[in-house]
């Protein structure tokens, strides 16, 4: 009876902290362009200067010259850039907002909510403006996607980035070497993660590959353009699953915690 009153009892906070939460998404996504000329046409300029180089790069230096050389980096990046937005915006979903939580009565889950929220909107942003890209592009590889798939993978986010918050807001908000670490560490990852890319052969970083959520997400999101796609669907639940369990944890044992740690 216990499990189910605290479920119950999530449930009505989740349901309560909705709009507070959409509001502070709002206000943070609609912030990054303020007294800007030309707004959130930024995000396409900039979005369109990473794969015009990436595609030279690739073109250039890595040999990837096939005819959906340019669709497959389009996704990729659009992808990648909202992961690498998600992990952030969790990691630093209390630090962000140290000064409302000290000052304005909403429960935890609201800045938890509010960090997918916001999220989830660059990962819509980047979705729609890749499929501008390859619509002005090519129209024949814009067709190839299944435009169902690629946009349900927004609940996917969705959900990823809300318990990604439960599990490395608390950490980051102890102890803030996090933060450093895990930017490095992304870095990294996106050169080790089949971004620009393709994984042909047998190495080691491919078969590594196989089992990199961020590698399986962005094929969810590639649709028809990877082949294998009911086992990166499995890997990605499998992955959420385990962020159900970690995020339990973290809350059960940090949500005390996390006013003296601010």
């Amino acid at each position: 009876m216990r499990v189910i009153d605290a479920l119950y009892a999530s449930a009505a906070d989740l349901k309560k902290s909705m709009v507070p939460a959409f509001i502070m998404a709002w206000a943070d996504y609609t912030h990054l362009h303020k007294r800007t000329l030309l707004g959130p046409a930024w995000n396409f300029l900039g979005y369109l200067f990473w794969v015009a180089g990436i595609y030279f790069f690739g073109r250039n230096f890595v040999g990837a010259g096939d005819d959906n050389y340019f669709s497959y980096i389009t996704v990729g990046v659009a992808v990648w850039t909202a992961l690498v937005a998600g992990i952030m915006n969790g990691a630093t979903c209390y630090i962000r907002k140290t000064g409302i939580i000290s000052s304005l009565p909403f429960s935890l889950n609201t800045y938890n909510l509010s960090s997918a929220i916001l999220s989830t909107l660059y990962y819509i942003q980047y979705i729609l403006l890749s499929a501008l890209l390859l619509l002005c592009n090519d129209f024949h590889a814009y067709s190839s996607f299944d435009p169902i798939l690629m946009f349900s993978s927004v609940g996917l986010f969705f959900v990823f980035s809300y318990l990604l918050s439960f599990t490395l807001g608390p950490i980051a908000t102890k102890f803030r070497d996090i933060l450093p670490m895990l930017e490095g560490f992304l870095r990294v990852m996106f050169f080790a993660t089949p971004v620009f890319w393709r994984p042909n052969g047998e190495s080691f970083l491919v078969k590594l590959n196989e089992y990199n959520p961020l590698n399986q997400f962005i094929n969810i999101s590639r649709s028809s353009l990877d082949s294998n796609m009911e086992y990166s669907l499995l890997v990605t639940i499998v992955y959420l699953l385990i962020l159900i369990l970690t995020s339990l944890i973290s809350n059960f044992l940090t949500k005390r915690k996390i006013y003296y740690w601010l």
